[in-house]
């Protein structure tokens, strides 16, 4: 396992940051993996492309969230959802469910291979004002 380390510049390092859960039996638990989804500056359609492996996933399944805020009432909660036909082929079935969904900002998968998933976030507002958006999962 790589070292993460907090010093005075905050995290360093690449890896696991694991956390005792306080729970009986010695489970550990890992702070989730955030990456920020940034505005493209224009238009009204975002685009990003995850690499499943960033959340410690296999190309066999798992699943992740994406949620965020736009323009005044532009919000949306998600969780996207992944497997492929068994064993170690490519990704063949990506779904989103939504859980918010506000003003017309509506996720969709654009493409997905082998480990990775392209997300579109549609009729989102023409500039970055308001834009707060993420996507999480384990690790």
């Amino acid at each position: 396992m790589t070292q993460t380390s907090f010093g005075p510049n905050g995290l360093e390092g690449i890896g696991h940051l694991r956390i005792s859960s306080g729970v009986s039996g010695g489970a550990t638990g890992y702070v989730p993996r955030t990456i920020q989804w940034g505005h493209a500056g224009s238009g009204t359609t975002q685009y990003l492309t995850v690499d499943v492996r960033e959340f410690g996933f296999g190309n066999t399944g798992g699943a992740f969230f994406a949620g965020g805020h736009g323009w005044q009432a532009d919000r949306f909660y998600s969780m996207i959802e992944y497997n492929n036909g068994g064993g170690s082929g490519s990704i063949t079935t990506v779904r989103v469910n939504d859980f918010i969904t506000a003003t017309g900002m509506s996720l969709s998968i654009y493409a997905y291979a082998s480990y990775i998933i392209t997300l579109q976030l549609s009729n989102t507002h023409s500039n970055g004002h308001g834009w707060q958006v993420y996507v999480w999962g384990p690790r």
